[in-house]
């Protein structure tokens, strides 16, 4: 889950696509995802923080306009 909100996986190989949800991206701003596995005994890693900054072109062409 990404800020409450469930994100879809699939196993590809050796990666795994995360799709985050136009509402998770609607507004310009960082998500911040944790990433961990669960081994064969069950128990969980400690995991990564990964972030994600979302970003408004519209906006940025606006201010390099004014």
């Amino acid at each position: 889950m990404a800020d409450g909100v469930e994100i879809v996986k699939r196993k590809n190989g050796e990666k795994t696509d995360v799709l985050l949800t136009r509402k998770l991206t609607a507004k310009p701003g960082t998500i911040d995802l944790l990433l961990y596995s669960i081994g064969k005994n069950k128990k969980r890693d400690n995991g990564k923080i990964v972030r994600i900054e979302v970003i408004c072109k519209e906006c940025q062409a606006k201010e390099a306009g004014n």
